[in-house]
């Protein structure tokens, strides 16, 4: 036989497309049948975000959706599974945030923020303006999520990724036990914003979501990342470069580290249990 016409060749790949698309249409189906339920996840451009992503579609979460401020900001799609969905969303409107939720029908979110500080020398925004800024934001998030609720009855759990509200802690402890900490409020009145608002928000979160039964919050407060020995807490080295030193104040005690992949394994398991 004469070598194969133009015609076939086009048939048989054409056949082999639409084979995969068949495949892909099937395995999306066998998804969707096994599934525990669309997933919402905010933040996904950050590594807390993408570890979850990857834990919830190991779980068996479908679809999973992952939204972010703008697209841009995703530079790598190749570190999230193949089958998320990324969705710009703004967390400065209420109505995207609701938007967002309506059309994913998402049961489990994950909720993380990130602290916008001002550069040292800028005179436009205060720490404790960036600090408020955040508590707004994640208020405006859970006002966004009850007026959903209100609207189409759907249970979920939101797994918020929070720190502690340093400044109502030192707050409530005897002036020895505060001197012994030695936190000192900054020269705007702020103690550790980075911490205060999201821990602020936090207890608004639990106290909004008490009227609504359906909806359940968990606060999930990280300890040290390892992953900060790669940022803020980079270890510099002395001229000769024999030495580094760790720029994080840790002290003489000891102190509770984690790494972030970690996540991709506890989130699944804390939403299998709605109380805690």
């Amino acid at each position: 036989p004469g070598p194969p016409s133009a015609s076939g060749i086009l048939a048989a790949d054409h056949w082999r497309i639409l084979r995969r698309h068949s495949q892909a249409n099937e395995q999306k189906d066998q998804m969707a049948d096994t599934a525990l339920g669309p997933a919402l996840v905010f933040g996904v451009s950050g590594d807390q975000g993408r570890e979850v992503t990857h834990g919830l579609v190991s779980a068996g979460y479908y679809p999973v959706h992952g939204a972010t401020s703008s697209l841009d900001h995703v530079e790598d799609t190749s570190s999230l599974p193949d089958s998320v969905q990324l969705l710009e969303v703004d967390l400065g409107s209420r109505s995207s945030i609701a938007k967002a939720l309506t059309d994913t029908k998402a049961v489990a979110i994950f909720l993380v923020t990130t602290t916008d500080l001002p550069p040292e020398d800028s005179a436009m925004c205060s720490l404790k303006e960036a600090e408020e800024f955040e508590y707004d934001t994640i208020k405006n998030f859970f006002d966004a999520v009850v007026e959903v609720y209100k609207s189409d009855g759907l249970t979920r759990h939101i797994i918020f990724s929070t720190l502690d509200d340093v400044e109502r802690i030192m707050s409530e402890l005897d002036p020895d036990q505060a001197d012994s900490l030695d936190i000192e409020p900054l020269d705007d009145g702020s103690i550790v914003p980075h911490y205060s608002g999201k821990g602020r928000a936090g207890t608004y979160a639990l106290q909004l979501l008490e009227s609504a039964p359906e909806l359940s919050v968990t606060l999930l407060t990280l300890p040290f990342l390892h992953s900060n020995f790669l940022a803020s807490a980079i270890p510099l080295p002395n001229e000769g470069q024999t030495q580094w030193t760790i720029s994080a104040c840790l002290g003489d005690a000891a102190i509770d580290m984690f790494s972030v992949s970690d996540l991709a394994h506890i989130v699944p398991k804390i939403l299998e249990n709605r109380e805690l």
